[in-house]
């Protein structure tokens, strides 16, 4: 019995448990180091969210959702110095006014692009943390499972192979005619089996997980600024796109509290789980992995759908542009 407990054992090698806890404890998928944006790129106030009535102005032949993008990427001056000299064209332009005007809005729209796609590589960026946060979690989840498993058919095997041998005791012992003797074993062989498969359930389902840079923390608590997200994402992420709908950072909590992510609510699971997600780790469960990763997935899925606001934005953008150059060649 002792051979088949140390058997179990080492059915799990050493390097793989040393690999765990390496992975459990420091993680790679942050970025190499915090690079703050050139006040170009920064124009916008990071700390206060501008209200929607703001975007409106001078924007009119953008639609609502277009006008949100903009001012959530700082682009809305750019778009309004483009509309105005789209629409105004000098009485009787010389080659040089024509010249300077034409110049001055191929800058505004390469402005435009290059912002356009600072933006989208920093949905890219956060997104891509995101996802391997959550590989990280999901593949710590799926070695306990796996190890928890190992452990139960060892565990269940042990019990079969005692319960025979005690079985085969508490035979022989009858057959001698110690029939109070024989009755102990088998009780005794009978609790050691159950203790064997029971223990097996409680086995290789916890670990200590660490994640001192949790999205998930920023999420929660809501600072004006975060040093974990990108403005730009941040800013989405706060941005109030239906009125009296609240956010999309509000929407997550709320959808993940309704679906029971934390347990309930004033019970002490919430307390531990709330501490759990989005703090810096603590010993998780298999089930409580698996939220973790359902969580980050959930926000990495919101966060890339900015790249179809993106591909709004820019649309518009070259429907204008089109539409404005037909204009100046008008006679």
């Amino acid at each position: 019995m002792s051979g088949l407990l140390l058997a179990g054992c080492a059915s799990i090698p050493s390097s793989r448990i040393a690999r765990l806890r390496a992975d459990a404890y420091a993680t790679h998928c942050g970025p190499p180091a915090t690079v703050r944006a050139p006040d170009a790129l920064s124009r916008f106030p990071d700390s206060r969210l501008s209200s929607r009535d703001e975007s409106l102005s001078g924007l009119e032949g953008f639609s609502p959702h277009a006008q949100d993008i903009a001012m959530i990427i700082g682009v809305q001056d750019l778009l309004k110095e483009l509309q105005i000299l789209s629409r105004t064209l000098p009485q009787e332009p010389g080659q040089e006014e024509m010249d300077r005007s034409l110049l001055r809005r191929l800058q505004i729209r390469q402005q435009l692009s290059d912002r356009i796609a600072l933006a989208a590589f920093e949905v890219s960026a956060t997104v891509a943390e995101a996802g391997c946060e959550e590989t990280r979690t999901d593949h710590l989840a799926d070695a306990l499972t796996e190890i928890r498993s190992q452990r139960e058919e060892m565990g269940l095997l042990v019990a079969i192979v005692g319960d025979a041998l005690i079985g085969v005791v508490a035979g022989a012992l009858g057959l001698a005619a110690k029939n109070t003797a024989s009755e102990i074993v088998a009780i005794f062989g009978g609790a050691l089996a159950a203790g064997f498969g029971t223990a097996a359930i409680f086995v290789g389902g916890q670990y200590d997980f660490q994640h001192s840079r949790n999205l998930l923390r920023d999420l929660r608590e809501g600072p004006e600024q975060s040093d974990l997200f990108p403005p730009t994402v941040w800013r989405y992420l706060n941005w109030p796109f239906k009125e009296g709908k609240g956010t999309i950072r509000a929407h997550l909590l709320s959808h993940w509290r309704a679906e029971g992510r934390f347990g309930e609510a004033g019970s002490k699971t919430e307390q531990h789980r709330l501490a759990l997600f989005f703090e810096n780790g603590g010993t998780y469960s298999i089930e409580e992995l698996r939220d973790r990763a359902e969580m980050l997935d959930n926000l990495k899925a919101e966060i890339s759908l900015m790249n179809q606001d993106f591909n709004l934005l820019l649309r518009e953008i070259l429907l204008q542009a089109d539409h404005d150059s037909i204009s100046w060649l008008s006679p």
